[in-house]
């Protein structure tokens, strides 16, 4: 889903890369008739053919996809925030315009998580809610909401799994499923994997609310300032492995479902202005980082960093994600796995690099474990299947999701959705298939 980037970015139109100018000295370098009043990318536009600029980078994206077929059902992710009203806006007029054209998709559910649960100034929320189903409903759409807390709803319970290094449990019994999801980001100690946990459960409850709704794609509405923004932030939180799923264009990389951003080429500050002039008034999302320090957090700290870099070098962002997508990685390799937190690629040799190139000091309960099952009393590590169990849990995760274990509060267990545990034995069953399918010919039977 968006991010609240381009709230703080809405009108701040007085920089370089777009700004509102002098409608008497210049004419639109499109139409050569009307007066400009939009300078972006080099280029002068009147009001006019500057939507129509934003209108057609946006259907170029759709019409372009191929890994999405036509008539397919598709889910929108909708936040509220610009961008997302910005994309619902488009949708809509691209389905109501043109009846006698055939529609591009079968059907377009919009889609809600709703983070009141999270209690960031609560009146705020309420208020933003309504506001949103006041928008869908005026596009005419289908419209379902999921509260985040809906995450931690299940009525399997798997045990908990504790090592040296890391101790979690799968989807505690006890609690509401409000209950279990705040406990479980009161155990992170540092804002940004907290804001990157939220994030993951966003995204897997989208990819749920997708498979439910018999949608074959998910349309997210990143523009282009957030995508460089988090090339940078993802990379330098160790997830630069998973960046070529994460800012794609278009991927299946999630089998059945297709992830298509089609506001990728669209500034944040070319959304403020098309807001303004289509006078969509987007909801007020605040989230804990909301009126913080840029060093509150890596996102927040990167944030500040591109804007302010963009405003002296307009192409700040098209260097950054051009630069990204002539990178490529091994994530679609039979032997890639998804991560149980995140869903996104684990890179093979990630536990073992990180193993030796880490240096941290482990807490005093750790030594203590270690030592007892060094004499033979009975733990959680006794005996030699659980071991390959918990060496199972720990190459299921990222490289970046590995940041959970040494972040989280050692005096108590890291709750983590049911999901989480699902994936787990799950992917270990299917890494024990791969490996029998590439020895199986040597394999000597007695």
């Amino acid at each position: 889903m968006c991010d609240s980037i381009e709230s703080d970015l809405n009108l701040n139109l007085t920089k370089n890369s777009t700004v509102i100018i002098d409608k008497s000295k210049r004419i639109c370098g499109k139409c050569r008739i009307a007066n400009p009043v939009v300078y972006v990318r080099r280029a002068y536009y009147c009001k006019p053919c500057f939507r129509d600029s934003v209108v057609h980078r946006f259907r170029t994206v759709l019409q372009k996809k191929v890994l999405l077929p036509d008539d397919q059902k598709v889910l929108l992710a909708f936040s509220g925030g610009p961008s997302s009203c910005t994309m619902l806006n488009l949708i809509h007029d691209y389905h109501s315009q043109n009846g006698r054209k055939r529609q591009k998709f079968a059907g377009v559910i919009v889609c809600h998580i709703d983070e009141s649960v999270l209690g960031f100034q609560d009146d705020v929320m309420i208020r933003s809610v309504q506001h949103i189903q006041t928008l869908v409903e005026q596009a005419g759409l289908p419209f379902i909401r999921i509260p985040l807390e809906r995450v931690f709803e299940s009525k399997n319970i798997f045990s908990s799994i504790s090592t040296s290094a890391i101790q979690m449990t799968f989807n505690v019994h006890e609690g509401t499923p409000a209950e279990r999801l705040k406990y479980c980001l009161e155990g992170i100690t540092k804002a940004s994997y907290r804001e990157d946990l939220i994030n993951h459960f966003r995204f897997n409850l989208l990819l749920a609310a997708t498979k439910e709704q018999n949608c074959k794609g998910l349309l997210l509405g990143c523009n282009a300032t957030r995508l460089a923004i988090r090339i940078i932030s993802q990379t330098s939180k160790g997830r630069g492995f998973a960046l070529p799923v994460d800012i794609a264009t278009e991927t299946d990389f999630y089998k059945e479902i297709v992830i298509l951003r089609p506001l990728k080429d669209v500034l944040a500050k070319e959304i403020g202005i098309f807001n303004h002039y289509e006078k969509i008034r987007p909801a007020i999302i605040p989230n804990e980082l909301t009126k913080s320090v840029p060093k509150s957090s890596i996102d927040k700290l990167t944030e500040d960093f591109i804007t302010s870099l963009q405003q002296d070098f307009p192409s700040t962002v098209s260097t950054i994600y051009r630069t990204m997508h002539k990178i490529t990685t091994e994530y679609n390799q039979p032997s890639s796995t998804h991560c149980s937190i995140c869903s996104g690629p684990v890179q093979d040799t990630a536990h073992s690099w990180r193993n030796s190139h880490t240096v941290q000091i482990l807490p005093v309960e750790t030594s203590i474990q270690a030592t007892t099952c060094a004499h033979g009393t009975k733990n959680s590590l006794s005996s030699e299947l659980e071991v390959q169990e918990i060496e199972d849990w720990t190459r299921t995760i990222c490289y970046s999701c590995q940041n959970l274990k040494a972040d989280r509060d050692i005096k108590r267990n890291l709750i983590l959705p049911e999901y989480v545990g699902r994936r787990v034995h799950n992917t270990a069953d299917e890494r024990r298939r791969w490996m029998h399918d590439e020895v199986k010919d040597y394999i000597i039977n007695d």
